[in-house]
């Protein structure tokens, strides 16, 4: 049986990179998928709206994008934060090149020399624990920030 059947997932930057992975997961585990560009708070507001009047409301939220100020925390759901370091995406990319001004490339080279892994993560394994973050294998976890960070943290 699918992990996510009759959940809702709400994910936010699923155009590209970790969102787009994400979304590949949820939908793959039988989530019913709704998304919106975040910078349109119009549409914002429509496809929350959407999801409460259609399913009854959100079960799963990932922000992968930009922040919702028409969802509030509620009582009685999971809230955790998955919190990805240097990850293969563009952005990451661009990010890294900040991170030591240098050539394109040169960037990711420091970041994966300063992970204990002594690589960069993949969106999918970022996508894997929101994943089990947004099903019921996660139970009781709640208030939790999550490291994706191929052991940076602990350094």
């Amino acid at each position: 049986m699918a992990r996510l059947t009759g959940k809702v997932a709400a994910i936010t930057g699923g155009g590209a990179g970790i969102g787009l992975a994400t979304d590949k997961f949820f939908v793959r585990e039988a989530a019913v998928d709704i998304r919106a560009d975040v910078t349109k708070p119009d549409q914002v507001e429509h496809y929350v709206q959407t999801a409460v009047d259609r399913y009854g409301g959100i079960g799963v939220f990932i922000a992968n994008a930009g922040i919702l100020s028409v969802v509030k925390p509620l009582m009685g759901i999971l809230v955790n934060i998955a919190n990805p370091s240097a990850v293969e995406t563009e952005m990451g990319e661009v990010l890294a090149e900040d991170f030591v001004l240098g050539a394109r490339g040169e960037g990711n080279r420091a970041l994966e020399a300063g992970t204990p892994l002594k690589r960069l993560g993949r969106p999918e394994e970022v996508a894997q624990t929101m994943l089990f973050l947004g099903s019921e294998e996660s139970g009781y976890w709640t208030g939790g920030v999550f490291g994706i960070d191929g052991g940076r943290s602990a350094l």
